[in-house]
């Protein structure tokens, strides 16, 4: 896979300062998508002998000492597991293996949140072949809200009982304050802050963040420290969408990179932030695809366990949604959109 050659270089408008460390780790966790000669091994299994396979590689590698040189599931196995075909009752034995997992892992306490999203703006210099959200300053539909529309909505979410704002936004180039981004976002948190509080601010994805290093051409670090210092307390783990290169040029190649995506996400656990996960399916996307995106998103969180730092709070299965997205990936998809079946 063609991946970028450093930190320091560029990604469709995006220019990166990563920290190196943690480029040399995302290159090293993420996983290729498989080849379909890799999932020969497995595919003579029954779905209960491929759970248990991969539960069997589960616990060794949540058993070993070291999880970035620990054995890692098989790619074959998890792609193996994602093409066997599902009746009701296999279904329903995946449901209770997964939950049984879930009970080991965490117990049976269920905790949520209470969240309202507050786009700032929609204004975006990306053209990403799914979005129906951005638009260009001046278009119909842009808006670019102020921080007292803002802090209206929400006290509004802090007296319906909201526990969390949800804070993401376009790439805006206009988003500054005294000409500095990073200004203007710290800004932006103080002000939600002092309208609602105590509650949670959730803010910022790793395309966001890089965005706003951009900007102000600063090392990535220091955005996150100057946001951490004005009150974020987490971050989306959107722009993620597919974490396969091939599939990223198709889908939105103006966007960060995947091994990009993974050493943000690296850094802002290190830096003590909890983030999600997420993964955008239902398009151009395999089975190959998703069986690389989630192994590598567990290999993230194997590192954050290792390191005993944040790591992914929740993952996000977000559908592709083709009722307004640009004609042309529709056209290409060319089935129903949300795919229930996908």
């Amino acid at each position: 896979m063609a991946r970028p050659p450093s930190p320091s270089g560029s990604y469709g408008q995006t220019t990166l300062s990563l920290c190196p460390q943690a480029w040399d780790e995302a290159g090293a966790l993420l996983v290729d998508p498989p080849r379909r000669q890799q999932a020969e091994p497995f595919r003579h299994l029954s779905l209960r002998e491929l759970i248990a396979e991969l539960f069997e590689r589960h616990n060794a590698v949540s058993g070993h000492p070291d999880g970035l040189s620990a054995p890692p599931i098989p790619p074959g196995l998890a792609l193996a597991l994602l093409e066997h075909p599902l009746n009701q009752a296999d279904a329903e034995l995946l449901r209770q293996a997964a939950d049984g997992l879930r009970r080991d892992l965490v117990g049976e306490t269920v905790t949520y949140v209470v969240n309202r999203n507050l786009n700032s703006s929609n204004v975006c210099v990306l053209r990403c072949g799914f979005c129906a959200f951005r638009r260009d300053a001046g278009q119909a539909g842009a808006f670019w809200h102020s921080f007292e529309a803002l802090q209206a909505r929400a006290q509004e979410a802090a007296q319906a009982g909201a526990t969390e704002l949800c804070i993401q936004g376009g790439l805006n180039p206009e988003a500054r304050l005294g000409g500095s981004s990073l200004a203007y976002y710290q800004a932006l948190l103080r002000s939600l802050a002092e309208a609602a509080p105590g509650l949670h601010l959730h803010a910022f994805s790793p395309q966001e963040l890089l965005f706003i290093a951009e900007q102000d051409q600063l090392p990535l670090q220091a955005v996150i420290d100057g946001l951490l210092e004005a009150g974020l307390g987490s971050v989306p783990g959107t722009a993620a969408e597919v974490l396969t290169e091939a599939v990223r040029r198709q889908l939105c190649p103006e966007k960060l990179s995947a091994r990009q995506w993974c050493a943000v996400v690296l850094q802002v656990h290190r830096s003590g932030l909890a983030s999600t996960a997420t993964l955008m399916a239902g398009h151009l996307e395999s089975q190959a695809d998703r069986a690389a995106h989630l192994l590598t998103l567990v290999a993230l969180q194997q590192a954050a366990w290792q390191h005993q730092t944040s790591g992914f709070s929740e993952f996000v299965l977000l559908p592709f949604i083709g009722a307004q997205a640009p004609a042309a990936l529709r056209q290409r998809v060319g089935r129903d959109q949300p795919d229930l079946g996908a």
